[in-house]
C-alpha cells in the first residue's frame, strides 16, 4: 500500500467519514465520524518533530516579511567516516562559516525538493531511504556525498501547498560590458579577462604584436583554398575580443576551434564550446563542416566551460 492510496482529499482528511442512523426509507440522519488521519501529513510533520528534537530552532527568513514559509534551521553536522561518527554542530547561526551554503530542504504537500530542484515524490521508492532517515534524524546518505565536510539543512514547511518551481534569480551584473549577442561571461571567464588586462598594460605594444602575430600564424596554418568556395566567419570570444578570417566551406568546426587556440594561446588548456548566435545552437559535433552546418557567414560565440 502506498502513501497516496492512503491519503484521501483534503475535505474528506478534514470531515471525516459520514455515517447514517435512524430514519426510514426517506428520511435519516447523518452523523460525522472524527477526521481522518492523513499519513503523509503525518509523516511530514515527524520530519519536523525530528528536526527540533535534533535541536532545530524555528526562524524566520526575513524578519521584514510577514508571511511565508516556516523555516527549521541550525543544526550541522561535520561528517564522519561512518553513520555514527558524525558530530553536530552548535546551532547559532552567527558562528557558522561564511563559506558553507545551507541545504534548502522544501516539504511540500506531495513531495519534497531540495534546493531549487524538482518535486520528488514523497511514495516513490527511490526516495524511501532519504525520508526515512529524514524521520530519525539523520543525515539522509545522498547529502553525505556532496563531498563537504559540513553540512547545514534549513527545512521550509510547505505542507499546505502544491509544488511550486523557484523562478530562476536574475543576477545584476555590474562588471565589464559586453554588445549584445556575447556571452555572460561566468567566473572563470571575468578572471581570464582580468588577467588579460592586467598582462596588456604591462606588456604594452609587445602584446598587442604578438596577438598579431598569433592571429596571422593561425590564418596561415588555416591554409585556404582561394580556388574553392570561402566565407568570412567571425568569432566573438569570451573575453570580448574577436577574431574573424576566411575559411573554406569544407573545413570543419574543428578547424575553427584550431584557430581559435592558436591566435589566443591563452585558451589552449581552457574547456569552451561554440554556439551560434541566431538561432542559438550548440556546435558539439566537431567533424561537422561549415556547409553542412550552415555557418557561411556565421558570428560564433565562444563559452567557456
Amino acid at each position: 500500500m502506498t502513501l497516496r492510496s492512503m491519503s484521501s482529499s483534503e475535505e474528506d482528511e478534514e470531515q471525516g467519514q459520514a455515517f447514517y442512523a435512524g430514519g426510514s426509507d426517506r428520511s435519516g440522519q447523518q452523523v460525522l465520524g472524527p477526521p481522518k488521519r492523513n499519513p503523509i501529513k503525518d509523516y511530514v510533520s515527524e520530519v519536523f518533530r525530528s528536526a527540533q528534537e535534533s535541536g532545530a530552532e524555528v526562524v524566520d527568513p526575513q524578519t521584514s516579511q510577514s508571511s511565508g514559509p516556516e523555516i527549521f534551521s541550525g543544526t550541522g553536522y561535520r561528517l564522519g567516516m561512518t553513520n555514527d561518527d558524525h558530530m553536530a554542530l552548535p546551532s547559532g547561526r552567527p558562528s557558522r562559516p561564511q563559506n558553507i551554503e545551507p541545504l534548502v530542504l522544501k516539504l511540500w504537500r506531495e513531495g519534497f525538493s531540495i534546493n531549487d530542484g524538482n518535486l520528488r515524490l514523497y511514495e516513490d521508492p527511490a526516495n524511501k531511504e532519504f525520508m526515512a532517515s529524514m524521520t530519525r534524524g539523520e543525515i539522509p546518505n545522498e547529502l553525505k556525498k556532496l563531498g563537504g565536510t559540513t553540512v547545514h539543512v534549513n527545512l521550509e514547511d510547505h505542507r499546505h501547498e502544491e509544488f511550486k518551481k523557484a523562478k530562476k534569480r536574475v543576477s545584476v551584473f555590474g562588471g565589464q560590458g559586453h554588445t549584445l549577442g556575447s556571452p555572460a561571461p561566468n567566473l572563470a571567464e571575468t578572471t581570464a579577462l582580468q588577467m588579460d588586462s592586467t598582462s596588456s598594460t604591462s606588456a604594452g605594444p609587445s602584446t598587442e604584436t604578438s596577438q598579431e602575430e598569433n592571429e596571422r600564424r593561425a590564418t596561415e596554418e588555416l591554409n585556404v583554398d582561394a580556388s574553392q568556395p570561402t566565407t568570412m566567419i567571425q568569432v566573438r570570444l569570451a573575453d570580448g575580443t574577436r577574431l574573424a578570417t576566411r575559411f573554406n566551406h569544407s573545413n570543419t568546426v574543428a578547424d575553427i576551434r584550431r584557430y581559435i587556440i592558436t591566435a589566443r594561446p591563452q585558451y589552449a588548456h581552457q574547456e569552451f564550446n561554440l554556439v551560434t548566435t541566431f538561432p542559438s545552437k550548440e556546435l558539439s559535433d566537431s567533424s561537422t563542416t561549415i556547409e553542412a552546418a550552415g555557418l557561411q557567414g556565421a558570428a560564433i560565440l565562444q563559452r567557456l566551460k
